[in-house]
């Protein structure tokens, strides 16, 4: 079986625990992302080799190590992100129909802090955030929400858009995705969702020689081995080896830069 076969299966399962009428929204909306999967490939995994490490080690086993380490680290980043999405669309469909058994259900998932459906026909938004928060998190999330207002184009175009939180607020993200098409296949809902990124942090293992690194979707730091890069959300988009992933249709690649090639980088993006 196909890995979009295996993914339209289990747009199916989720579907069947949804009202009827809501039903044909979240498999139109799944359907459509599947392609968005593949076409918006701007989150990367780089991870760059420095040369007394590199004296160790053979170059072949190096070279092999390298790149099944971003990989492995894209498959998990893949598999959260999925995750947090399918868990946007319940919510936020939930949401939509003022479901009255949301907001219970919403402060039991510990690493989702806020979200807003926005219906782009009628004006309507609806904003969910947990009891919880403390008033700094709280304004940081408002402030950001207030910002993606930019995005939503993007977002109703049928894209997957993922999100750093503002620079200095405790570390969080945002994931804004397509919820719901009308008749005419437009799409007409949308959701974002801040999510903590502690649940992204095991994902960079702390390794001597390497900086590992995940980017969000405008190539500023989401996730880094070195924390200060994730709070000042430091854009890392000119670096050669992201300009390579940018420029390049392949999803995984490595090569050696520098004056000398002593350094030996590799990337391989993310399906979101």
């Amino acid at each position: 079986m196909g890995k979009k076969e295996q993914n339209y299966l289990e747009i199916l399962n989720i579907s069947e625990k949804l009202p009827m009428e809501m039903k044909r929204f979240s498999i139109v909306y799944k359907l459509m992302a599947l392609v968005g999967f593949f076409l918006l490939s701007v989150t990367l995994t780089v991870t760059w080799k420095n040369a007394s490490i590199f004296e160790q080690m053979s170059s072949d086993r190096e070279e092999a190590f390298n790149l099944d380490l971003v990989e492995s680290r894209t498959q998990a980043l893949d598999v959260i992100i999925q995750s947090s999405i399918d868990k946007e669309i319940a919510l936020g469909l939930q949401a939509f129909k003022n479901d009255s058994t949301l907001e219970a259900e919403f402060n039991t998932l510990d690493d989702y802090l806020a979200f807003k459906v926005i219906d782009l026909l009628n004006g309507k938004v609806f904003k969910y955030q947990k009891n919880d928060l403390n008033s700094q998190l709280l304004s940081s999330i408002e402030t950001r929400f207030l910002e993606l207002d930019t995005y939503n184009s993007i977002v109703s175009s049928g894209k997957i858009f993922i999100l750093n939180g503002p620079v200095g607020s405790d570390p969080f993200y945002i994931i804004g995705i397509p919820l719901i098409r009308d008749s005419n296949n437009m799409i007409t809902t949308i959701a974002w969702g801040a999510w903590r990124l502690s649940q992204l942090s095991k994902i960079i293992p702390h390794q001597n020689g390497r900086e590992l690194f995940i980017l969000d979707s405008l190539g500023k730091t989401l996730l880094h081995s070195n924390e200060k890069k994730i709070l000042n959300a430091e854009d890392l988009g000119n670096l050669p080896i992201v300009k390579d992933a940018q420029n390049t249709e392949l999803p995984t690649m490595q090569k050696y830069y520098g004056d000398n090639k002593e350094t030996l980088g590799a990337f391989s993006k993310s399906r979101f």
